[in-house]
């Protein structure tokens, strides 16, 4: 969408044939209609996965790490749209940072848990205490929730 609308204004991509502030209120409109219409390209929602080896002698897909190449301004679009949602929940105290710490700006959570877990190791070797610790890897913890879960925990915040 993107590339094409510069296309048939006649502007190129390459910034020393075409003005940065150009550039930015072209990309500013494409993206303030994408809001104003809550119309998402498709080019925006795809995405191309590729492989990166893991290990040296990598040869079963399990020695690979997936990596998704989205489009440019997809992922400008979807950021600030995070942003503005991650902005609103916590200002309006939706979100309980004591609790979630994953994806919230200026909270260190896995150093926050970690540190927990570590005074508690640290606690029960010095006064010869039992201690269960379990590790959680949730696997594409976000995929594996319902998009309609999802869609209606945002209606019951108002987004």
């Amino acid at each position: 969408m993107f590339r094409s609308h510069l296309r048939e204004r006649k502007y190129r991509p390459c910034m020393a044939s075409c003005p940065r502030n150009k550039v930015r209120q072209q990309a500013s409109k494409i993206l303030r209609s994408a809001w104003k219409n809550i119309k998402i390209s498709k080019e925006w929602m795809t995405a191309e996965k590729v492989y990166i080896r893991k290990e040296q002698d990598s040869k079963g897909i399990n020695q690979f790490r997936p990596i998704s190449l989205l489009n440019v301004e997809g992922k400008i679009f979807f950021s600030i749209m995070a942003s503005r949602l991650t902005k609103y929940l916590t200002e309006n105290g939706y979100i309980n940072t004591s609790v979630q710490k994953g994806g919230i700006p200026g909270v260190s959570g896995c150093l926050e848990h970690a540190t927990m877990i570590w005074e508690a190791i640290k606690k029960a070797k010095s006064k010869k205490l039992n201690l269960d610790v379990v590790w959680l890897d949730l696997a594409n913890a976000y995929g594996s929730v319902p998009h309609e879960m999802i869609q209606l925990a945002l209606r019951m915040y108002h987004v």
